[in-house]
């Protein structure tokens, strides 16, 4: 029995170790680095406000990016698979591993990091790969985390500490947005919901496993080729078309549901966009020219971003009625009419 199970762990180790060869070739052969990224240099030049101890969590498997060390993440490729050769110590107990985990399963929770809601390892990287080979959902994990100092000019960092508010509220750390404003907007949606089983504590655990995953299955069957709307986005749109009160117990009802909303989301896409506001007819068929003069340098003024901003939206929305130019550190018109031709110009 025993060679069995270390005869099927070792072919599973041969399999992860094409597979992550694989991964570490095609990253390089579009430029990136083929290993994990690693927490330690991410965080070198990052002023850290405060530390806090999440305690033992359940940790999505998805959300784990990469290691704490920098010396553990080259042992992996990007995909969190072993790269070491079979002979290897590293392999030996990576297979040693498997066969605990064929036999009775992996319960000894991890040591990570979190940083901007990614999850860093620092004991147990073996753990997490092979439960990333074998598609677990999660691990128990022992975290802490790192929260970088405020910085209103950065978007990362508004949108992360807009996610701490909304972790406080809810504890779901399987959702993320990359727009400001989402965090706020999904909670208002369930801040309501009302628990169908008295077993469940916290009922945000009971809405993410039977109203979020589902849905989530669906939805990257479903819009997969058909929409770039990232599922967190459209699990809010799926809320606000069907409501919380309506979410079927059936999955292949809720799978209908989820294909009525991507054809309504594709509809959408197709649709002409209706101008903003109409070219007077004099200038009809000739793109408007609009120029944004700034007495500061776009990044050495929060106003001055903010304005920034601003004309890229613009720019972009009216793309094709509208050209934009902006003109950095003019402090008087003289400095302008004088030294047009070299004060720094941007065009988007």
């Amino acid at each position: 029995m025993y060679k069995s199970y270390r005869t099927q762990a070792r072919t599973e180790y041969e399999k992860a170790n094409r597979i992550a060869k694989r991964d570490f070739l095609l990253s390089i052969s579009r430029g990136e680095e083929g290993y994990l990224q690693a927490l330690e240099d991410i965080i070198q030049n990052v002023e850290i406000a405060k530390e806090q101890n999440l305690g033992i969590i359940d940790i999505p498997i998805e959300r784990i990016k990469g290691t704490y060390y920098h010396s553990r993440a080259m042992s992996f490729s990007t995909n969190f698979y072993p790269l070491m050769k079979i002979d290897t110590e590293f392999a030996s107990k990576w297979m040693s591993l498997y066969e605990i985990h064929y036999k009775e399963g992996i319960s000894d929770p991890i040591v990570a990091y979190e940083y901007l809601n990614w999850f860093y390892v620092v004991e147990g990287n073996k753990r997490v790969s092979i439960l990333k080979y074998l598609n677990a959902f999660s691990i128990r994990g022992e975290v802490k985390r790192l929260i970088p100092k405020w910085d209103e000019n950065d978007p990362q960092i508004r949108i992360y500490y807009e996610f701490l508010d909304f972790y406080d509220k809810t504890k779901i750390n399987i959702i993320w947005f990359n727009k400001e404003g989402k965090f706020k907007e999904l909670y208002e949606l369930i801040k309501d919901y009302q628990k169908k089983s008295d077993f469940v504590e916290n009922k945000y655990d009971e809405l993410v496993s039977s109203v979020y995953l589902p849905f989530r299955k669906a939805y990257r069957d479903l819009a997969k080729d058909r929409l770039k709307l990232p599922e967190e986005e459209a699990f809010i749109e799926y809320i606000k078309r069907f409501g919380l009160d309506n979410v079927p117990e059936i999955e292949r009802e809720m799978r209908r549901q989820v294909e009525i909303l991507v054809e309504e989301l594709s509809e959408e896409k197709v649709k002409p966009v209706t101008p903003l506001f109409k070219i007077p007819g004099l200038l009809a068929g000739t793109p408007l020219k609009v120029a944004f003069i700034y007495n500061t340098g776009i990044e050495e003024s929060a106003w001055t971003y903010s304005h920034e901003l601003g004309r890229r939206y613009v720019q972009e929305r009216l793309k094709g009625e509208i050209i934009t130019k902006c003109y950095e550190k003019v402090t008087d018109a003289k400095v302008y009419e004088q030294g047009h031709g070299r004060v720094r110009k941007r065009k988007v």
